[in-house]
């Protein structure tokens, strides 16, 4: 995926984000995200966030996530409060209603 990225061969990269994705753990998935910073790989970013996001009990518990750099970090917020807004509703009679955070 570096060389894709230095040679400009966008589906390259995109096939290369695609599998990598397919690979993600709880133990690498920090690193991966900084790695999708560091090489402009969007796809991959974006799918290391949700399963971040998705798994924020257990990345939190672990201090999976204490090396993340800054911007990283708010990224990761903003990713996770969308992820929260975008499930967080109740029914009430019979109405199904949003609450904004």
């Amino acid at each position: 995926m570096v060389l894709s990225d230095q040679l400009l061969i966008e589906r390259l990269k995109q096939i290369c984000e695609f599998h990598i994705a397919n690979l993600v753990t709880f133990r690498d998935a920090a690193e991966l995200l900084q790695f999708s910073v560091t090489y402009n790989a969007e796809q991959l970013k974006a799918f290391v966030e949700q399963f971040i996001c998705r798994n924020m009990a257990t990345f939190l518990e672990a201090r999976l996530l204490d090396n993340l750099d800054h911007q990283l970090l708010m990224d990761l917020t903003k990713s996770y409060r969308k992820l929260v807004r975008s499930n967080f509703c109740f029914f009430f009679q019979n109405k199904k209603v949003k609450i904004f955070i």
